[in-house]
Parts: structure tokens; C-alpha cells; sequence
């Protein structure tokens, strides 16, 4: 599955782009920056907060699963671990 991170820049800039504040729990921010750096680590690239905010939001899109049937932030998280779960596994 390609994220918005690994999409050439031609097909970035053709997205249009609007710029947002984003209230996030702690715990969601150092996610997100323990993931950037492992990363720049394991592949020698650095990744903003917001690529890998919109990799996440491309995944659950192309997913097919309707978010909005869903009443929290916890059901949407399980409902995506055991969908991408699945996935992982007829894969590999």
C-alpha cells in the first residue's frame, strides 16, 4: 500500500493543500515522531508529521471501510488495526 509520503512530487503538487491546526494527545504526537525517526533510520528519509497524517488518512480511504458507521475514535482504531490485520496477513 503507498502512502502520501511515497507519491512522486508531481502527484503531490497536484493535490490541493490546506493548511490545518491539529489538537493531538501526547501520546499520538510521540507516535508519530518515534515513527519518523525509525524511518529516517531503517530508510534514510525524513517524513513530516502531517505525510504520515495523510498516509493514514489515504489508507483508511482506499480501505473501503465506512468510517462513519462508527461512534468513537477507539471503535475506528480497532475496526483499522483488525483490517490492516487481515490484510498483513493474506500478504505474508
Amino acid at each position: 500500500m503507498s502512502s502520501f509520503a511515497d507519491r512522486g512530487p508531481q502527484q503531490r503538487a497536484a493535490d490541493s493543500q490546506s493548511k490545518v491546526t491539529l489538537n493531538l494527545l501526547v501520546r499520538h504526537r510521540a507516535f508519530l515522531d518515534r515513527l519518523a525517526i525509525d524511518m529516517r533510520f531503517k530508510r534514510g528519509f525524513w517524513i513530516s508529521r502531517s505525510d504520515l497524517i495523510a498516509g493514514i488518512i489515504d489508507a483508511c480511504q482506499r480501505s473501503g471501510v465506512d468510517l462513519s458507521e462508527f461512534c468513537s475514535a477507539e471503535e475506528i482504531a480497532e475496526t483499522m488495526r483488525k483490517e490492516w490485520s487481515r490484510k498483513r496477513k493474506r500478504r505474508g
